[in-house]
């Protein structure tokens, strides 16, 4: 049964899932800070982290670590971005994802790649705007590492307003990285 029909507020629904979430994080770094790496005062603070809630009248306050592998500061962290592009989401009419990938690289060749493929994707849109198709979208570049290689793979995720403009992207790009 959804918490709303028990007679929970909003308020308290979302301090139940912050709880959830902190559950979860708490497990996980646990076990991190027994690895006494040099991020062990990352892991504490993650540990703190609202850990304490105190209440001044109706306002609610706590700290929070901001790091990357706090569950609580990620879904505040991922709530900003989605507000903030927000706006950009609802001016589109037909928006399309794409992924624009290259070749895995090494460590040492990470930087150039990303700053590379950066450079060809403005290429892309000057050549889609000589040919008169206007590029509307948001644009992120993504990093996955694979242990079994040691290697690294730099991608963007796009996401485009438009069927043809997603086409013209994705051949324009695939001709530069086939």
């Amino acid at each position: 049964k959804p918490l709303q029909d028990k007679g929970f507020t909003e308020k308290q629904i979302s301090f139940q899932r912050r709880a959830k979430q902190k559950f979860l994080t708490d497990k996980i770094i646990y076990q991190m800070v027994d690895l006494e790496s040099p991020l062990n005062k990352a892991y504490w603070r993650t540990w703190h982290c609202t850990r304490i809630v105190t209440q001044d009248g109706q306002k609610f306050n706590t700290r929070y670590c901001n790091q990357r592998f706090c569950l609580v500061c990620n879904r505040i962290r991922t709530a900003k971005l989605i507000n903030g592009y927000s706006g950009e989401f609802d001016n589109m009419t037909n928006p399309y994802m794409v992924t624009l990938t290259v070749r895995n690289v090494k460590g040492r060749y990470l930087r150039s790649t990303i700053e590379s493929m950066q450079k060809d994707f403005v290429r892309c849109k000057d050549v889609m705007k000589k040919r008169g198709t206007k590029l509307i979208g948001l644009r992120k570049v993504e990093v996955t590492y694979n242990e079994d290689t040691g290697e690294y793979h730099p991608h963007f995720h796009c996401i485009i307003d438009g069927c043809l403009p997603s086409f013209s992207l994705v051949a324009n790009w695939i001709k530069r990285h086939p």
